[in-house]
């Protein structure tokens, strides 16, 4: 199949969007007393091409593999079954399984959306940002912090409750999330008005958080710390760390706890048990860097 879209927007019409391909494709569209439900399409296309913008250029992919279904009857959902890409330049990318889904209320003021995510690539996120120029406080933020590791299951929450719908909207909200992540790099180069701060690579994660706080496991092998802003020489080669923290968070600041943390460098080994706080009675930033207690 060799399938060439085009679009125009009215609300921008120096917008334009074209899409191209060529591949196999499968689709099922889903009925319900006539009207169309849900719709899923079978991708197993060699070569895509899109364009965003007149003057923009062509963004270009040589495989794009996967099963895309979206659902619009009782509520809102998307998902992403095996989804794979492959960039002109080798660049990869995979997720074993995405979904978000949004639930309203009858009278519209209550939603709760979902995302559930497996076997998520994050490693190659930041070159792809680049290669397909998204805007640019993305590619920034991405410049700004080194992301890796790969989600291996997530499921995350948000609950929104509409108190004032009319302009200006008052909401109150709450989430929740779970999940495991492996192999996690986050790694804080800074910008020029602000420097590099505390990070990490090698990292593995199981977690559960909600709005007013959360715990972790942490477990790593061979890895490394980069804590920046704490010691004179930030990079902290890692043999083996392992242990729990736990945070909570309310009106009067974020308290940390570190519970049994073991850790072994090439230089040091022990275990390592603390507090961490945000400085009393400050706001906003003026909160950082806290104080913490060690023993």
């Amino acid at each position: 199949l060799w399938l060439s879209l085009l679009a125009v927007w009215p609300e921008a019409p120096h917008v334009v969007t074209h899409v191209a391909g060529s591949g196999a494709l499968q689709a099922w569209v889903t009925l319900k007393q006539g009207q169309p439900q849900a719709a899923t399409v079978d991708l197993n296309w060699p070569m895509v091409a899109w364009q965003t913008d007149a003057q923009g250029p062509v963004h270009r992919l040589s495989a794009l593999k996967g099963v895309v279904r979206a659902d619009w009857g009782e509520r809102l959902a998307v998902s992403f079954d095996r989804l794979s890409l492959l960039t002109e330049t080798g660049l990869p990318w995979r997720s074993d399984w995405l979904r978000l889904e949004r639930i309203r209320s009858a009278d519209g003021l209550q939603a709760t959306d979902e995302l559930q995510a497996k076997g998520v690539d994050l490693s190659t996120l930041e070159p792809l940002a680049r290669q397909f120029a998204l805007p640019l406080a993305i590619q920034e933020a991405m410049q700004r912090w080194d992301v890796a590791g790969r989600v291996d299951e997530l499921n995350a929450q948000w609950h929104w409750d509409w108190l004032q719908p009319q302009a200006p909207p008052v909401w109150r909200g709450s989430y929740r999330a779970a999940g495991q992540i492996s192999r996690v790099a986050w790694v804080d180069h800074g910008t020029e008005q602000v420097p590099p701060g505390p990070g990490w690579r090698g990292l593995n994660v199981n977690f559960s958080l909600h709005q007013d706080g959360g715990q972790a496991q942490l477990q790593m092998e061979r890895g490394e710390l980069n804590l920046f802003g704490v010691l004179d020489e930030p990079r902290v080669v890692v043999d083996q760390l392992e242990g729990a923290v736990a945070w909570a968070m309310d009106e009067k600041g974020i308290q940390a706890s570190i519970k049994s943390l073991s850790l072994a460098t090439p230089d040091w080994h022990g275990d390592i048990q603390g507090q961490w706080r945000t400085l009393p009675g400050a706001t906003g930033v003026q909160r950082f860097p806290g104080g913490l207690e060690l023993k």
